[in-house]
């Protein structure tokens, strides 16, 4: 089958929903499927990324860049541009009722939300109820909803009354004999010698927390910050940072240089107050890396309560508790093996695939 993935924004964190459809679709197009994924852009233009086909749409961004990409996407398809059988919008709200058009050419659609905007806290309080009614009058359209972990769809059950089919995101297992770079941008930095966030630069991540809780702690370890410090909240972590020169931003990772930092950070922070299902978690627990996260139910699904490193959300004296347990774990070793084990037995991209293709022949019948 032909699939089209619509959603995202074309960046160079390429994390979160970027990060989703490229690897769902490269496990697709090993079973035999064609994927597409159209994305807004500042600019109109093509790519090919890992050899899947990108389509990147010129919007004018936010709330509204998100609407005008998909009735972008939909003309494209429904003018027969790019061969497709399933199209795949990466929201619930306003998706829903655009895609009406397509699927009167026949065409299946389903939707498919990671998490909900309004429990940003960069966003206003007003935005609740907004996006919940705006969501809900957009599913009178569509029974066809997919999300991606159980946490986030009990959240869906109790806000919009929906149950819809569950499609985590995964993981493909590290390659032992891939070469990797020496170095990171330049930047010095040893094995085992730093703690390693790989994240959207916004608040929801709580990466000033993050540093908070790391510039009290004493030791010797540095803490590496990879993403795109290019934005307000960004500028406000370099700012809080500038004493510490154990603080490092790396700017946007991603490819062998993201793989470098997973491999040899000597662990992984995640501390966000709000996730969908955190990918970057779960790469860094496929080379067996101990995490220090904040304790919300999206994360706790990916990674067991013996094995996480637990934090409050905005506790800065959690974090510096967890490292310092961190530098103490007398049992590193038979830990990260439980670790890797976890995350290859339960969360690959070659399962979420399979529940992907499972939900599409159940929608077939509703």
């Amino acid at each position: 089958m032909n699939v089209v993935f619509i959603g995202a924004y074309d960046t160079p964190d390429f994390g979160g929903i970027n990060s989703y459809m490229l690897n769902l679709s490269k496990q697709l197009e090993r079973m035999g499927h064609k994927c597409l994924v159209i994305r807004q852009s500042s600019r109109d233009y093509e790519d090919i990324i890992d050899a899947i086909h990108f389509v990147n749409i010129k919007t004018r961004g936010g709330m509204l860049g998100v609407f005008e990409l998909y009735s972008k996407a939909t003309d494209i398809l429904c003018r027969g541009i790019y061969s497709c059988d399933i199209a795949c919008y990466q929201d619930f709200m306003f998706a829903p009722i655009v895609g009406k058009k397509l699927q009167n050419k026949g065409k299946l659609c389903c939707y498919l939300q990671h998490s909900f905007a309004c429990d940003n806290p960069k966003n206003p309080q007003w935005m609740y109820p907004v996006e919940i009614l705006l969501t809900r009058l957009s599913l009178l359209f569509t029974k066809h909803t997919i999300t991606v972990g159980g946490s986030i769809a009990e959240l869906m059950k109790s806000r919009l009354h929906i149950s819809p089919e569950i499609v985590r995101g995964g993981i493909f297992m590290p390659d032992a004999n891939h070469k990797l770079p020496d170095n990171v941008n330049g930047i010095d930095i040893e094995k085992d010698e730093y703690l390693l966030t790989i994240a959207r630069i916004d608040p929801v991540k709580k990466i000033d927390v993050l540093i908070d809780g790391f510039m009290k702690y004493k030791g010797c370890k540095k803490l590496v910050i990879g993403g795109n410090v290019d934005n307000e909240y960004g500028r406000v972590l370099v700012e809080k940072a500038k004493s510490d020169n154990r603080v490092i931003f790396a700017g946007p990772v991603s490819g062998n240089v993201k793989s470098f930092l997973l491999k040899n950070c000597f662990g992984y922070c995640l501390v966000s107050s709000s996730e969908g299902f955190p990918i970057s978690l779960l790469e860094a627990m496929a080379y067996g890396k101990r995490c220090i996260t904040s304790n919300i139910p999206q994360i706790k699904e990916a990674i067991s309560q013996e094995l996480g490193l637990w934090c409050e959300v905005d506790s800065a004296d959690d974090i510096t508790k967890a490292i310092i347990t961190l530098e103490q774990d007398s049992q590193r070793i038979e830990n990260e093996e439980k670790i890797r084990t976890r995350v290859k037995d339960n969360f690959t991209w070659e399962a979420s695939a399979c529940a992907f293709i499972s939900a599409i022949e159940k929608f077939k019948t509703i």
